[in-house]
């Protein structure tokens, strides 16, 4: 059994399981000596790398411990989220999109109703957790992490694809909790300069899951900003450039072959979403020879 346990800010012990226990987010290092974990915001935009993912992405998220082998999932978001304090979440497969797997928790009839999106990729994992807008308020966070330590090109642009995830505090159409997002992110990084910006688009909120309508929505942009040692962190935009909330992320993989992030953004007034992604690399470039995607 696989761990992942996402430390941002907190202390947490994992009982042995007889499987690798990750600890990103912290500044740990794994068993090669790489760093594992996100990046948080620096001053200027840029990283800290300091090991822990900043506050703004983080939100109300303190652990989140993911097993995609047992399909379980703990968190700790506080309040009403569940007992005891890391409170295990229910697996929900009819919820799952965009390769995500979905878990919810609800204490009681009356209490709020988390919903959970997480993914594991070969060398990251990512994962949102909110509520909807229920007692004239709303829950919410994101994580990220690299399970295993990879390197990095240093020359070459590359472009990144994969499918989006995300929770909106807007009520679904059961009433019952937050709404789900999917998506297609793509993303490009210039190894060369160590910039990165991309979009999401064709995103698609769910009146509810598995049936029900959907509702096409805007497409959002991820603004140009630097990557420094393989994390990042930047403005999401609309497409005419406002600035609408916040992304951040990691490369890992041989080579850069993979890319995970996640983003705390408003769309629009009143709604605030919780999207992430994991995005295999399609392409790099090398000297004198461009990057064809198969698009």
């Amino acid at each position: 059994m696989k761990l992942h346990a996402s430390f941002l800010g907190a202390t947490l012990l994992l009982a042995a399981c007889g499987g690798t226990s990750i600890t990103g987010l912290s500044g740990d290092t794994d068993d090669t000596g790489g760093v594992v974990g996100g990046g948080g915001g620096g001053d200027d935009g840029g990283t800290t790398n300091d090991g822990t993912i900043s506050a703004e992405l983080t939100r109300d998220l303190s652990v989140a411990i993911y097993d995609a082998d047992g399909d379980t999932l703990l968190i700790t978001l506080p309040p009403f989220d569940g007992s005891p304090v890391d409170a295990a979440y229910s697996r929900d497969g009819t919820l799952d999109v965009s390769g995500f797997e979905a878990f919810k928790l609800e204490e009681n009839e009356n209490a709020r109703l988390y919903y959970a999106l997480f993914k594991e990729g070969t060398s990251t994992v990512v994962g949102v957790v909110a509520t909807d807008y229920d007692f004239a308020n709303y829950f919410g966070g994101t994580t990220y992490s690299l399970t295993q330590a990879g390197t990095l090109p240093t020359v070459g642009i590359a472009t990144y694809e994969g499918g989006y995830a995300g929770l909106r505090n807007v009520t679904n159409a059961s009433g019952d909790g937050p709404t789900i997002v999917s998506g297609s992110a793509l993303i490009n990084v210039d190894f060369n300069q160590s910039v990165i910006e991309g979009r999401v688009t064709e995103r698609v909120s769910y009146a509810n899951l598995p049936t029900g309508t959907s509702t096409d929505l805007a497409n959002i942009v991820l603004l140009y900003d630097n990557v420094e040692a393989g994390q990042f962190l930047g403005s999401v935009t609309d497409e005419g450039g406002k600035v609408l909330g916040t992304y951040g992320g990691v490369i890992g993989g041989t080579d850069g072959s993979e890319l995970a992030a996640t983003m705390v953004f408003s769309p629009e007034p009143g709604v605030e979403e919780f999207g992430a992604f994991i995005a295999p690399q399609t392409c790099i470039s090398g000297a004198g020879s461009p990057c064809i995607t198969s698009d």
